[in-house]
């Protein structure tokens, strides 16, 4: 399994990862579905690792995790 390395703010001493800080001011900002959706696209990538519906190939090593897939020019959600 990949190791995951989180990011912290190099100036602020805080014992939270940079990530909970984005969802914390988005939650705040009443972004509550998108909240959601990336806590259930982490759950996703964590139970399935690069199986998982939400991860999508850039090419070479680089992999992005996408809530919304385009197929044949008509934008879908990748729910199951």
């Amino acid at each position: 399994m990949a190791r995951v390395f989180v990011a912290f703010h190099p100036k602020r001493k805080t014992e939270r990862p940079l990530l909970y800080e984005d969802l914390i001011a988005m939650n705040q900002a009443g972004q509550n579905a998108s909240v959601s959706k990336i806590i259930e696209m982490i759950d996703d990538l964590r139970a399935h690792g690069r199986d998982s519906r939400y991860v999508k190939h850039l090419g070479d090593i680089l992999y992005e995790l996408k809530a919304r897939t385009v197929h044949g020019g008509l934008e879908s959600t990748s729910f199951a």
